[in-house]
């Protein structure tokens, strides 16, 4: 809507009229993603995500793994097509087959660093298995969400191809970490958490609070240090009421300032402040020293 000269679109006649925090939330996702500037104008970046036709999210991902200096458009491709919320790991309902399955995903998650490295190891080998549905249910990986990220992934590319970018379907993805990691994060960052204390995490727009790491996460066992920042894929509420996050990423915080600038400013504000407190307590203990002696 913005494309086509739509400015204000709270007041919009709509057919079916969506409520003004439905609308304003989309504005502030596609604010935070670049797409919209602060005066609620679209951007080049906008510009791209309309010509993409995709879920924003992704299509930022996209756009910036385009970027010369990251190069990673094959790995986002796989990795966003397993961006719908099911699980590719399979938990057998036979207690005696447990062991077989943890020990069967062990082998994907033991070199993950984030719960997308993990997804790359699995695509990886799905290749090599040739696309084998029997490979699949004897590693209890999900054959349906596997045959589906396939045909998603081809769909990315298909975008892409439709822009002139071409990307071989057959190549496999690299493990381009700070690459595919920056990307993923120009995509996620409506999903910026900070670790609050031990297990806590909170949303930095004050949306969410109290999230926990879901247990399939590679985060849940080895959790990042106090004050880190991550970006989830997905943030939900199971049935009993606990919020999780689910598909995370520890977010450099150099990175923060160009894909948040306002939690980077405010991240170094205070770290700046901590640091002349520390400083000034120091000089009044050095003083007080000299004092008594």
């Amino acid at each position: 809507m913005k494309k086509v000269g739509i400015d204000d679109i709270s007041h919009f006649d709509f057919l079916d009229h969506p409520d003004r925090g439905s609308i304003n939330q989309a504005l502030t996702t596609l604010t935070a993603l670049g797409a919209l500037d602060a005066d609620g104008q679209i951007t080049e970046i906008g510009e791209w995500l309309v010509e993409f036709a995709i879920e924003p999210p992704l299509g930022r991902m996209l756009i910036e793994s385009l970027r010369p200096d990251i190069d990673c458009p094959n790995e986002i491709s796989v990795i966003g097509s397993f961006l719908n919320g099911k699980n590719v790991f399979v938990r057998p309902p036979e207690k005696e087959l447990e062991l077989a399955a943890d020990r069967a995903h062990d082998q994907f998650i033991k070199n993950g660093d984030s719960d997308f490295s993990v997804l790359l190891h699995v695509w990886n080998a799905y290749v090599d298995s040739g696309y084998s549905t029997d490979w699949a249910k004897e590693n209890y990986l999900n054959e349906k969400v596997l045959e589906e990220a396939k045909n998603v992934r081809l769909d990315i590319l298909d975008v892409l191809a439709g822009h002139g970018i071409h990307v071989d379907p057959d190549e496999k993805p690299k493990f381009k970490k700070d690459a595919i990691n920056r990307s993923l994060t120009a995509g996620l960052i409506g999903n910026l958490m900070k670790k609050v204390d031990r297990f806590g995490y909170s949303k930095v727009d004050g949306t969410k609070k109290e999230i926990s790491i879901h247990p399939s996460s590679v985060f849940y066992h080895n959790p990042p240090q106090a004050g880190s920042f991550i970006v989830a894929g997905e943030i939900f509420i199971n049935p009993e009421g606990k919020t999780y996050a689910c598909n995370c990423l520890e977010v450099k915080k150099e990175w923060l300032k160009e894909y948040a600038p306002d939690v980077f400013y405010n991240y170094t504000l205070k770290h700046k402040d901590r640091h002349h407190q520390s400083a000034n307590s120091s000089r009044k203990s050095y003083r007080k020293s000299r004092h008594n002696r």
